[in-house]
């Protein structure tokens, strides 16, 4: 017995230990087993022990019995504490900007911007013939028809947000002058009538109006952005293309003589 304990003590002072700390021992692991042991070390969490016939084994402190655990942290305080590594800081070496070639570049000329209009009609141009259903009815009028009346022909759709902040104004402006020559035809492009009855009954929409369910009359105008209203004087001849709800009225009035 007395060589394994110089033995013990040789290789504890070899790993850093004390000779108090190399101990032989009766261990017993956490599921009840027993082994007589010396401990060699405890680093890492992890402990070392050898066995009285020979040979090493490792344990991690937690598949040891609450008493042992107790025992070994008493013994070696440090021994939870993971090792660290230390490495030396990476110098990275500085990049040079790269500098870009210079570019040749030639300017040109600019050009007068294109005011938004219709793509196949523009102001001047007599417009092409459209027709909607008379509110309430199944007869139906058309543009022809409606010689000698301000028209204003009104591309929308009752899922489109600006014509349903346009509608009340433009409802407003049809009451106030449709007795005084003036007339719209509306032209929606909604797929579900449905959809376009609810709309025009919750809005007071009571002027002809055509259902451009496949978009026949809006590829003919060359229509292909909504709300769009064009105003068609007494000739049948087109007044503008670029009109809204707030300056409607002030053609309106201007080409009805008021």
């Amino acid at each position: 017995m007395m060589w394994r304990l110089f033995i013990a003590v040789f290789f504890g002072t070899l790993l850093g230990f004390s000779p108090l700390e190399v101990l032989a021992r009766n261990w017993t692991t956490a599921d009840g087993k027993t082994l007589a042991a010396e401990i060699v070390s405890y680093k890492g969490g992890i402990l070392i022990l050898k066995k009285d016939e020979g040979g090493k084994v490792l344990y991690s402190i937690k598949q040891l019995s609450m008493e042992d655990q107790v025992y070994v942290r008493a013994k070696f305080p440090d021994g939870d504490k993971k090792p660290t590594i230390s490495r030396k800081p990476i110098n990275p070496q500085p990049v040079k900007p790269k500098v870009a070639a210079p570019v040749r570049t030639t300017q040109l000329p600019k050009k007068n911007p294109i005011p938004a209009r219709l793509l196949n009609y523009k102001p001047g141009d007599i417009a092409p013939n459209v027709g909607g259903l008379i509110h309430g009815t199944s007869d139906s009028i058309t543009l022809a028809q409606l010689r000698g009346k301000l028209v204003l022909v009104d591309f929308w759709a009752s899922w489109c947000p600006p014509c349903q902040k346009d509608m009340p104004q433009v409802v407003h402006i049809y009451n106030r002058y449709k007795n005084k020559g003036f007339e719209i035809i509306g032209v929606s492009l909604d797929k579900n009538y449905g959809a376009l009855k609810k709309f025009k009954d919750q809005y007071g929409m009571t002027w002809p109006m055509a259902q451009d369910k496949f978009k026949y009359i809006s590829k003919k105008w060359g229509v292909e952005t909504i709300p769009t209203m064009v105003l068609i004087d007494q000739n049948g001849v087109i007044i503008s293309d670029r009109l809204y709800s707030r300056n409607l009225e002030s053609y309106i009035r201007k080409h009805l003589g008021l």
